[in-house]
Parts: C-alpha cells; structure tokens; sequence
C-alpha cells in the first residue's frame, strides 16, 4: 500500500515521509501539482492522501474531487491557518495531524488505513477454533508452527496472528522455502555484503533485516535444506544473524512464525529436518484442518469469492443454485480453499446469468449421489476429454493469453503449455480460436 504525500520536499512534510518509511510504509512524496495529481490518477494501492495544510484551498479542492474513496489527512503545525479550508472540505477530510507536536501519532492514525486486514472467512466449529487459539496466543511473541495440507488457509492464520499481535502496523514479511533454490536463500533470509559471492555487486539486507520490529513468516520450511536449517537455528536461539560474508553479528527483533504441509516427526527421521530446530519451533503449534472436514466453511468461502471475483471483473452480482452449492459441498477439495478459489473463479467468468449451476463448475462428483442423466452425460466424457475441453474454453475466453489461462486454471504456463504439446499430436490448431470459442456459446 501507498502513502502519497504533497507538500514541500525540505519541509516538516519531509519529516512526515521519513517516519512512514520507517515503518515501512511505500512513500511517494511531490511537491509539484502536476506529478502528485499524475500519481493520484494511477497508483492502484493508494491507501491514503496527506497534505500540507497550508496549501491553496482551490487545490485541495480538486484533490478531493479527483481522490474518490482514498481518505484524505491534513498536517500542518498551526491548525488555525488552515481553518477556512477545514470548514470548506469539513465532510472530505479525516483528520489533522499537527506536526511536530502529534508526529508521534502519526502511525496509529495511519495504521489501520495502510496496513488493511481481511477477516477470515468462517463458519465451521473446526476453523472457529483454530482463530480462537490463534488469538489467544498472538499477544505473546511465542514461535508459532502452523501445519496442514497445501491450500488450506496456513498463511492467513499467520496473518491473523500478526494482525491480533502488538507488532501490528510493523512490517509482515513471509518467504516461501519450497519456492527459492536452497544455494540463493541463505542470501535471501540473511542477506550478503558486496563480494561475498560472485555475483554479489552490492550490499543486501536479508528478510529478518526487512522484517525488524515486525513478523517473519517462513513457509514450508520443510523444504530447507539442513544446513541452512542449523544457520536459521542459531537466529532463534541468540536472536542475531550474520550475512553471508559479514564479520560481525546484526541483532534483530523479529516474531518467528513458520508452516508446513508435511509431518516433521516424520522428516525428523528420515535425516531431512533437524530435531533441535523443530523443538524451538514447536513452542505452540496450529493445525489447519483440511477442507474436506470443515464442509461448513464451503458455503461462506464460495459467496466470498463469487463477490471477489465479481467485483474483480466488474460483472453483476452472482449466486449460486442450490444444485451448485450441494455440488461444491459433497466435493472432496483435494486442492482445498485454493482449488474452490479456482473453481469459483472460472465459474463467475463462465456463467453468462446471474445464476451459478453445476456445469459451470466442472466437479466430478461421486456417481451416487449424481442424477443419473447428469452422470450419463459426464461419464461419455474421458477425464482426458474433459479437462481438454476446459483448458480450451480457458484460452478461448482470455484471448489466446497463456499466463492469464494458466493462472485461472490453477497450474503453471509450464503445464499448461506441455498440455497443449500433447494435444497438438491429435488436433490440428491452425483455426484453434475460431473452433474454441463457440464452447463458450
């Protein structure tokens, strides 16, 4: 999220700049109209507006006409200079900040508008309880290890942890294990200095360095290599780091919160994960149930994307029928809250009404609790045949675009390139997007 601010780049404006980005707020301070008006018209994030209040009262005017729903703050250091313009713009403005005198307030005014939280969407007993015990130990600066299958919401209970917790407003920064070859995440958790490697050009801080003051996701840290393990180890305990070819220890002041979709008793013993470090890990440990034992939370989770996929597309409100909702709730979710994302995601771009039913799903559900007219008219299909037609319908409907078909069909362009490889063996695609796009009529 953004914070743009207009005022003088040598004034207590600057002063204001300098704390934010401290706190590790994205900055973008002018002292020209015409580039901070350029910014307001095309920054996506923008979480809010601050400007000098001793600015003309034609020109905020037509920041407020032009900052549609941003909310908009004014620092100054004498309230009443600006006053004539606090009583014109009174219902558009959401506060003052005196400067220097409030600027110790200045990050929990701005908190809650640049560091937004989406409320976790509930409703079964099972995840109740995983945010009630997640609440109650977000207070401390315990290390929490949040387990469960891939897909199941393991990133939004450390979120919501980080959210409930006193280092909220401070930095949440999360690094995926599994995602970065092992020879480059040492330098990415702990950073290097310049020549510590060939390649290395310059100094760099490591994430626990960009996550001071705040909280340090490590995700799926199964997949660290032991050696590496036993560097993370030393961070835990001493609570200081050392970058790859530094000479001198860097104090740090992080909450460790971790995840892992495999069983680390399990990985204990076969030599691919320490002991010693699952024990300074394990201080309290958070199960994310599977989707498949939670079926309440379907229903909710389903409207939610249903709206967020609406609104992404800006299509008119979706609902789903209720022959739709039982297919989405008898549903086994091997993929889990990441694969009902997907499926509801195609299914907003494929339904033309208002109304979701079950074949713009694309579920396989079990056989006997299928009408069997349904089942005859799925089973003339092969799987193979099934998910060609919809790879096709996919890039049909985003224009040929790769990166956009594979994103919405929930596997990588990779994938889905090699898919259409092998199915260029079978199918002449010379005409591919004239054929294809009467499957979406």
């Amino acid at each position: 999220m953004f914070a743009l601010i207009l005022g003088d780049i040598e004034g207590y404006m600057s002063t204001v700049a300098k704390v934010l980005m401290q706190k590790g707020v994205h900055v973008i301070h002018e002292a020209q109209e015409e580039s901070f008006f350029k910014h307001l018209k095309s920054l996506k994030k923008l979480a809010v507006i601050l400007v000098d209040a001793t600015q003309d009262i034609a020109l905020t005017k037509r920041i407020v006409k032009e900052k549609k729903t941003v909310p908009l703050i004014f620092c100054g250091q004498d309230p009443s200079k600006s006053k004539k313009t606090m009583q014109a713009l009174q219902e558009s403005i959401e506060g003052y900040i005196r400067i220097p005198q409030e600027l110790y307030l200045l990050h929990d005014v701005l908190k809650p508008l640049l560091f937004p939280f989406s409320r976790p969407v509930y409703s079964d007993p099972q995840t109740s309880h995983v945010f009630s015990l997640a609440k109650k130990i977000a207070s401390s600066d315990a290390t929490v290890l949040i387990t469960g299958p891939s897909g199941t919401g393991k990133e939004v209970v450390a979120h919501y942890i980080h959210h409930h917790s006193k280092r909220y407003g401070q930095k949440f920064v999360s690094v995926n294990c599994a995602a970065i070859p092992n020879d480059l995440l040492e330098s990415e958790l702990f950073g290097h200095e310049k020549g510590a490697f060939t390649g290395a050009l310059y100094k760099k801080n490591g994430k626990f360095e960009e996550a001071q003051g705040g909280t340090l996701l490590l995700d799926e840290i199964s997949e660290m290599h032991p050696r590496l393990q036993a560097k993370l180890l030393r961070a835990l305990q001493e609570r200081e780091i050392d970058r790859v070819g530094g000479s001198a220890p860097i104090k740090i002041d992080v909450r460790f919160l971790a995840t892992t979709n495999r069983n680390l008793h399990q990985a204990i013993k076969q030599g691919t994960f320490r002991e010693d470090l699952f024990f300074r890990l394990n201080v309290v440990t958070i199960d994310m149930p599977p989707l498949a034992c939670r079926t309440q939370d379907v229903p909710p989770l389903a409207n939610h994307f249903i709206k967020k996929y609406s609104k992404s597309y800006d299509l008119s409100p979706k609902h789903l029928s209720p022959k739709a909702l039982t297919a989405l709730t008898e549903h086994a979710w091997p993929g889990n809250v990441r694969e009902l994302e997907n499926t509801l995601h195609r299914a907003v771009l494929f339904c033309e009404d208002e109304e979701i039913l079950p074949k713009h799903l694309f579920l396989h559900t079990p056989r006997s609790k299928k009408n069997p007219k349904e089942f005859q008219e799925w089973s003339s299909r092969t799987l193979v045949e099934a998910e060609k037609n919809l790879i096709f319908q996919t890039l049909a409907f985003c224009g040929g675009n790769m990166k956009e078909s594979a994103s919405l069909l929930g596997i990588s362009q990779s994938s889905l390139e090699n898919k259409l490889k092998h199915y260029e063996h079978h199918l002449h695609l010379k005409n591919f997007f004239q054929k294809t796009s009467s499957l979406l009529a």
